[in-house]
């Protein structure tokens, strides 16, 4: 049985070790050259320039989040807890992967483990995590809204795709495969979590997210009269 104290220690140096490759980049002199008086040049072109090509590939890295979040959080069942201190220790790692991404990516905002009993079956802790993906899906459902896009409208898809160009089409596809995730796992949480979620949701919000049939739905039959 792995220990929790180690365990606590593999997050940290994990999360520090992925810090430290972007910090290291600046505070070793990498991307600089002399100019033969012992200062150094920068060779980049902007710091906004070393962000996007360094931060961005560990943000988006799959094999990073794996890491630090699905191998770890497997762990979870192994350790002699009570349901709720899992449920903190849950919320312990969301936060040390928010802290690290900016912001959580939805393959993790969707992991499994929010479904396990000793998470659902506190209301608490259910509508923390169905307000974690309200907010995400938010973000989604605004872009898809303003192009316009229409869940389950073949014809206004294709117009999307026609009439934007590459990098446009790359995102919109992106944040379709997202919102539907997304949406899924909200419908799931209503279902299983028997939360009222009115407060986080009313009736002119949800007009204004304008979200697929089946999840204003479940939000109207199901958060609405818990």
């Amino acid at each position: 049985m792995p220990c929790f104290t180690a365990m606590r220690a593999e997050i940290a140096l994990m999360s520090g070790n992925a810090f430290a490759v972007t910090h290291h980049a600046f505070s070793s002199g990498a991307g600089r050259t002399s100019d033969g008086n012992g200062s150094h040049a920068s060779t980049l072109k902007s710091p906004s320039y070393t962000k996007s090509v360094s931060w961005q590939h560990y943000q988006n890295s799959r094999k990073l989040q794996e890491l630090i979040w699905d191998k770890l959080v497997a762990y979870v069942n192994d350790f002699n807890l009570s349901n709720q201190e899992k449920s903190r220790l849950i919320l312990r790692l969301f936060d040390d992967v928010k802290l690290l991404f900016n912001e959580v990516p939805v393959s993790i905002l969707v992991n499994d483990i929010f479904l396990k009993d000793f998470f659902m079956k506190q209301p608490d802790f259910a509508k923390w995590y169905f307000y974690q993906l309200l907010k995400k899906y938010e973000g989604e459902q605004l872009y898809l809204n303003e192009l316009g896009y229409v869940y389950g409208n073949e014809e206004k898809t294709n117009e999307i795709v026609n009439n934007n160009p590459g990098y446009v089409v790359e995102i919109f596809e992106e944040k379709m495969g997202n919102e539907l995730k997304i949406r899924t796992r909200m419908m799931e949480i209503l279902r299983d979590g028997k939360i009222n979620i009115y407060e986080y949701i009313n009736k002119e919000q949800l007009e204004k997210l304008n979200p697929p049939e089946d999840l204003r739905i479940a939000i109207k039959k199901l958060g609405w009269n818990n």
